[in-house]
């Protein structure tokens, strides 16, 4: 095993090592990307104000369209200018209004992928790629030329002009040339919506090797939740030109307004589970909740043994106060009720089964139930009241990717 004490002692700037893609060595470890953003703009049709800071840089920005994502991201690029505030990246200032800072213009170690950037349409798809990798020359490499062609199926394009491409072409492009350029901090904004499933997965594969290995930060947004997961459990929730927060979903699920005002499905319970197997002549997914058997939604693209998350709503549990026999729905997890909270119209009832369960049932319901605070209660669930979080990125992490020369 090479060490690395002595690969710096040495001074060693360049070493290859064996991987799914290449990748070279500069000297030093990578740092975890730090990101602190305090910022205002209001030239737009919505006045923006967004304050955030994330010290481990991989987040999926969500919110409705036009709650100010795009701008945010042509503002962390350099696109646009914030009327004031201060940006910094790594701990290095890149914008700050009072001291008339400004370095995020054209700054190569920020590159962004949107759909209202443009190839230039003179240039054929290898020169384009060539652009910005020719740039990158004095910092480290990352990846080769054929890595991200191969990655990105542009082989059969390479001698086409930009002009005659389709716009999923021209959004697969301006991703290999952000990412041959060698940036600290990737922007996607909606960047790979055009593409087939397929592809999605596969760059998103690529995308999370290049995180975990070789510490590019990640900022992608979405204004679909599950698209905004693809990559991360971390979200940054905008609405109205407002960061609303930044936390790690399981954070957030508990203040479910949050969600919701952000255009979010109500997701108001989080399970963790281990998947054991598929059953695809039965349609359903076998996994372990807490050492409880669940039937979920036949989802082939989970990898066994790895575990994951799934979404549940309130409504969708109801409850029993003995185990049911004879009955279609599947999953019946054993609990004890921890806590009744009443509402107006309905009852919520916290469940304890391994992890907290909020379950939403009527008034009525809960006269007929008679349930007081530490009584056993079993939690019905069907199986398609259920749904994966994050199964496209966990999946590609794992499957063989083939070995680039």
């Amino acid at each position: 095993m090479i060490q690395i004490a002595k690969l710096q002692r040495d001074g060693l700037d360049k070493l290859s090592f064996s991987s799914p893609y290449r990748m070279t060595w500069s000297g030093r470890l990578p740092e975890k990307r730090m990101l602190d953003v305090d910022i205002k703009f209001s030239q737009g049709r919505l006045p923006i104000s967004l304050k955030f800071k994330l010290n481990h840089i991989n987040a999926g920005i969500f919110g409705l369209s036009g709650c100010g994502k795009s701008c945010l991201m042509s503002m962390l690029a350099g696109r646009l200018k914030p009327d004031e505030g201060r940006i910094s990246l790594d701990k290095e200032t890149l914008f700050d209004s009072r001291n008339n800072i400004n370095h995020l213009l054209n700054h190569p170690a920020i590159a962004l992928v949107s759909q209202d950037i443009q190839l230039d349409a003179d240039k054929t798809v290898r020169e384009n790629l060539l652009t910005a990798y020719s740039k990158q020359a004095i910092r480290p490499q990352r990846f080769d030329f054929a890595t991200i062609v191969d990655l990105l199926k542009l082989e059969h394009l390479l001698d086409f002009r930009a002009q005659h491409l389709s716009g999923s072409e021209k959004q697969r492009i301006l991703l290999g040339r952000s990412l041959l350029a060698a940036p600290r901090l990737l922007l996607l904004d909606d960047a790979l919506s055009s593409l087939d499933d397929n592809l999605k997965m596969q760059i998103n594969c690529f995308l999370r090797y290049a995180h975990e290995k070789h510490h590019i930060g990640i900022l992608h947004s979405s204004a679909i939740l599950d698209e905004a997961l693809r990559l991360t459990d971390f979200l940054i929730l905008m609405a109205d030109g407002k960061v609303l927060a930044a936390d790690f979903l399981q954070q957030i699920v508990p203040n479910q307004h949050l969600l919701e005002f952000a255009g979010g499905p109500p997701i108001d319970n989080i399970l963790p589970i281990n998947v054991l197997e598929h059953a695809p002549a039965y349609g359903c997914t076998i996994a372990m909740f807490f050492g409880i058997r669940l039937v979920l939604p036949y989802t082939p693209r989970a990898v066994r043994g790895k575990t994951y998350y799934v979404g549940l709503r309130s409504q969708d549990i109801a409850l029993s106060t003995h185990l049911l026999q004879g009955i279609s729905i599947q999953n019946q997890i054993k609990g004890r009720v921890c806590a009744i909270i009443p509402r107006l119209d309905r009852v919520l009832v916290q469940v304890d089964a391994g992890a907290t369960l909020t379950v939403e049932i009527t008034l009525r319901a809960f006269a007929s139930l008679d349930i007081h605070e530490n009584d056993t209660i079993y939690c019905l669930i069907k199986t398609h009241s259920m749904h994966f979080l994050m199964v496209d990125a966990d999946v590609a992490s794992h499957r063989h990717m083939p070995h680039y020369a």
